[in-house]
C-alpha cells in the first residue's frame, strides 16, 4: 500500500473511533485513540516513541530499541493470540513489519506490543505460550503502550474578529482539555475545557493578543518543532462590514465599490471615515447612499487603482475621532482574467471582417476565459468612433459615418450582483457601472466596401455612357457596337450616378479604360453625378473607341463575401463614322483571268493591269462588305497581243495589309463583263465574260 493510501485508510478508522471525543463547535485537527494518534496532513509527525518501542507509521515498521535484544522477541498480542512477531538474533534494533490487519488492531486499541524471551517458542496465530521465571512462576507479558500525544497543525484556539459591542466572546478550543492556561492584552480571558472566554475588551485597542500554554499530551506543530505554547492576534471589529460578492478588476483605475455598515457602530460623516487596505491601495469614500434599513449605512467607495498580482484585498474601515478608531473589515476578491480572449466582427453578406464598419452594422463577438463576464461586462459607446447595442446574439456595433482611425473597445463592468446589493434600497447609484476599461485589441474604424453589381437587368446599374452633342446626345447600350459621327468623336462621356450606390456598399473602386484614359476611380455614395470625359485620341474614321469599366479587385479595397460574383466588367464599343457607302479607286493586277466568249477569244488572259473603282457597303464594324460593285479600264494580255478593255461587275475583296489606308493591299476574285473596243476593230467579238483573281495595291476612297 502506498503511503498516501495507507494514511487515508488509517485516518478514516481513527476518525470513526474518536468521533465522540471531538469538540462540538469544530472538528479537531487530529485523530487520536487511547494508544496511538495521527496528525492529519502532517506525515513528519507520524512517529511515536516510548522508552522501548518506536513505531513509524509511514514505513509500517515497529522497532525494539532496548540493549541486548538478541535474546528477546518483539510481538503484537491481541486477546492472548500472537498477531505478529520478530526474532531478535543480534544486538541493535529489532524491526517488526506491520501488516494492514495488525495496524488495524493497533489503531483500534485492542492489541499491544510485548517483549518476550526468545527461548520461549511463539507462533503467529497461536496463543502466547507461558514462560516461567527463575522461581517457576509464570511471566506476564509486558505491554508497551505508546504515550498518547495530540499534535495540532494550526492554532489550538479558533480565532475570529471581536465585536467590541458584545459583552463577552467565546472562542472554541479545537480539542477538549488541550489548553492549560491563557493570558490576554487589552482584555480579560479565562480558559475552560472546550472554550476560552474573553470579556472587558478595551474598545480603544487595535487588537487583542492572546497567549496560551498546552496541557500535557498536547503539542502544536511549528515547522519541524513541537511547541507546548502558542499565541494569536484577534482583530477588534466594531462594525459588521458587508460588501457585494463581486471581484474587483485589477489594473483598472477609479473603480467604484460599495460597503454597508450598521448605523449604530458609527455616526461619523464620510469625511471622517478612513479606508485602508492590505495590500495598500488608495481608496476614498465618495458619498453615502440611503438604505432601505434606516439602521444601515451604504458607502460608495472609489479605488484609485486596483493592483495587479493579488487575489484579494483586506478592506478596513476607521473613523477619525481624535485618533483613528477601527470599525471593522471585510475581504474583497480581485481578478485579472476579465479581458476578452477573442474579439470577432461579422457583417451580413460578407462574413468575418477586421474593421468596425462605419457604413453598416456588424455583429461583435466577445469570448472570455469565464462565462460570467458575458453578463457582467458590457460594450460602451465611444462618441466620435462607434456606438454599440446589445442584441439577442450578443452585441451590434457600428462606426460613426465619416470617421476613420484606430480605436480600442471600451468595456464597462456592470455586475448583476452589484445591482442585487441595492434591491429594496430607497436610493441606489444612477448607474451600476463600476469601472470602464479599454481592451488590448485595437480595431480600425472605416467603411466596409462591397463591390456592387455593374449590370442589373441588362443595363448598367449606377453609370451610363453618352455620345453626341446637343439634341443628338444619346445613351449607349453596353456590349453593343454603336456608330457615331467621326466629327463628334470627342463627345463621349461616362456619367457615374452616385445616388444609385447604397450607402452601406461603401466606396467603389473602379478601373476605367476609355480611349487614352486608363485610371482608377474611387466612387463615393452621395448626390450628384460624376462625369468622366472619354478622349478619342489619334483616331481615324472607322476606328473603334472602347470603354471598359470593372472593379479593381487586386488592391484589397473590398470586403469580399462568398456569395459575390467577381470578375464582372462592362464594355462599350463605338464606331467613329456615320457613313454607309465607300467608293474607292485602286490599282489591280489580274494574273490569272479566264475569258469566256467565242471560240477564237476563249481562254486564259495571262497578264493584265488597270485601275479599278469599287463601291462597297460599310458594315457596323467599320469594315467594308467583302462583295462590291467594280468597274474600270484595263490593259489585257499584256504579254501577248495587248488590248484595251472596260470591265464592270462584282468582286470579292479580302484586305491583307494596311487596311483602310492608302497602302492597303488585297486579294480579290472578280466576275466582270468585258467590252474591248480593240477587238471590235479587228472584227472579233468585243464582249466577253472575265473571271479570276487579282492583287490590288493602294487605295483612294471616300464615304458618304
Amino acid at each position: 500500500m502506498e503511503r498516501p493510501a495507507f494514511f487515508a485508510v488509517l485516518t478514516v478508522l481513527l476518525c470513526v473511533l474518536c468521533s465522540g471525543a471531538r469538540a462540538q463547535e469544530e472538528p479537531p485537527q487530529v485523530a487520536a485513540t487511547q494508544q496511538l494518534q495521527i496528525i492529519e496532513g502532517a506525515e513528519h509527525f507520524a512517529k511515536l516513541e516510548t522508552g522501548e518501542v518506536t513505531l513509524w507509521f509511514d514505513a509500517r515498521v515497529a522497532e525494539h530499541q532496548s540493549k541486548g535484544v538478541h535474546d528477546q522477541r518483539l510481538l503484537v498480542v491481541l486477546e492472548g493470540q500472537v498477531l505478529a512477531l520478530a526474532d531478535c538474533s543480534s544486538d541493535g534494533p529489532c524491526s517488526l513489519a506491520l501488516t494492514d490487519d495488525v495496524l488495524r488492531e493497533l489503531v483500534g486499541g485492542g492489541a499491544f506490543f510485548a517483549v518476550w524471551p526468545a527461548a520461549v517458542p511463539a507462533q503467529v496465530g497461536h496463543p502466547l505460550p507461558a514462560a516461567l521465571g527463575a522461581d517457576g512462576a509464570p511471566i506476564d507479558p509486558k505491554a508497551l503502550v505508546p504515550e498518547m500525544v495530540v499534535i495540532f497543525d494550526r492554532d489550538v484556539i479558533s480565532g475570529k474578529n471581536l465585536d467590541t459591542a458584545a459583552d463577552h466572546h467565546e472562542l472554541p478550543i479545537r480539542y477538549p482539555g488541550a489548553v492549560k492556561s491563557v493570558s490576554c492584552d487589552y482584555a480579560a480571558c479565562r480558559a475552560g475545557k472546550d472554550r476560552v472566554l474573553l470579556f472587558h475588551i478595551d474598545p480603544a485597542a487595535p487588537i487583542v493578543k492572546m497567549r496560551y500554554s498546552l496541557a500535557d499530551g498536547f503539542r502544536r506543530a511549528a515547522g519541524s518543532k513541537q511547541l507546548a505554547e502558542g499565541s494569536l492576534k484577534l482583530d477588534l471589529e466594531r462594525c459588521s462590514v458587508r460588501a457585494p460578492d463581486i471581484p474587483l478588476l485589477s489594473r483598472t483605475t477609479d473603480h467604484r465599490f460599495f460597503v454597508r455598515i450598521p448605523r449604530e457602530c458609527s455616526d461619523a460623516s464620510i469625511e471622517d471615515i478612513v479606508i485602508r487596505t492590505r495590500p495598500a491601495v488608495q481608496v476614498d469614500v465618495r458619498r453615502e447612499l440611503l438604505a432601505e434599513d434606516s439602521a444601515a449605512r451604504v458607502l460608495e467607495l472609489v479605488f484609485h487603482r486596483v493592483p495587479p498580482g493579488v487575489e484579494s484585498l483586506r478592506l478596513m474601515l476607521f473613523e477619525k475621532n481624535g485618533e483613528l478608531r477601527r470599525l471593522g473589515d471585510t475581504r474583497i476578491r480581485v481578478t485579472d482574467d476579465y479581458e476578452p480572449v477573442q474579439v470577432s466582427l461579422k457583417v451580413d453578406g460578407v462574413g468575418v471582417v477586421s474593421v468596425i464598419p462605419s457604413n453598416r452594422d456588424a455583429a461583435l463577438g466577445l469570448r472570455y476565459g469565464s462565462g460570467i463576464w458575458l453578463d457582467d461586462i458590457e460594450v460602451a459607446d465611444r462618441p466620435g468612433f462607434y456606438s454599440a447595442r446589445r442584441r439577442d446574439y450578443g452585441w451590434q456595433i457600428r462606426g460613426e459615418e465619416g470617421v476613420s482611425g484606430n480605436v480600442p473597445l471600451r468595456l464597462v463592468y456592470k455586475p448583476e450582483a452589484a445591482a442585487a446589493f441595492f434591491e429594496g434600497a430607497t436610493q441606489s447609484p444612477e448607474s451600476m457601472e463600476l469601472v470602464s476599461f479599454e481592451t488590448d485589441v485595437v480595431l480600425p474604424v472605416q467603411r466596409v466596401n462591397i463591390p456592387q453589381r455593374l449590370i442589373a437587368g441588362g443595363k448598367a446599374s449606377f453609370f451610363h455612357v453618352t455620345c453626341g452633342t446637343g439634341a443628338d446626345t444619346r445613351k449607349l447600350a453596353p456590349g453593343k457596337l454603336e456608330r457615331i459621327s467621326f466629327s463628334v468623336r470627342d463627345s463621349c462621356r461616362i456619367v457615374f450616378e452616385r445616388d444609385r450606390i447604397p450607402m452601406q456598399a461603401g466606396t467603389q473602386r473602379l478601373r476605367v479604360q476609355a480611349g487614352g484614359f486608363n485610371e482608377i476611380i474611387l466612387l463615393e455614395p452621395g448626390t450628384g453625378p460624376l462625369t468622366v470625359a472619354v478622349p478619342a485620341g489619334d483616331r481615324v474614321e472607322y476606328d473603334t473607341l472602347s470603354v471598359l469599366i470593372a472593379h479593381d479587385l487586386l488592391s484589397g479595397h473590398y470586403a469580399l463575401g462568398s456569395s459575390q460574383k467577381l470578375g464582372e466588367e462592362v464594355r462599350y464599343r463605338v464606331l467613329l463614322s456615320d457613313s454607309w457607302v465607300r467608293i474607292s479607286v485602286t490599282t489591280a493586277l489580274p494574273t490569272g483571268l479566264f475569258r469566256f466568249g467565242p471560240t477564237d477569244i476563249n481562254g486564259s488572259v495571262p497578264l493584265s493591269a488597270g485601275a479599278l473603282a469599287r463601291v462597297s457597303i460599310v458594315q457596323r464594324s467599320g469594315r467594308d462588305f467583302p462583295v462590291g460593285l467594280e468597274m474600270g479600264p484595263f490593259g489585257t494580255d499584256l504579254s501577248g497581243s495587248a488590248g484595251f478593255s472596260m470591265v464592270a461587275g462584282v468582286g470579292l475583296s479580302v484586305p491583307v495589309l494596311n487596311r483602310n489606308t492608302a497602302l492597303q493591299a488585297s486579294f480579290n476574285i472578280h466576275a466582270w463583263l468585258e467590252y474591248s473596243p480593240t477587238r471590235d476593230v479587228a472584227g472579233d467579238t468585243p464582249l466577253a465574260f472575265l473571271f479570276g483573281p487579282s492583287f490590288t495595291v493602294g487605295q483612294v476612297s471616300t464615304t458618304f
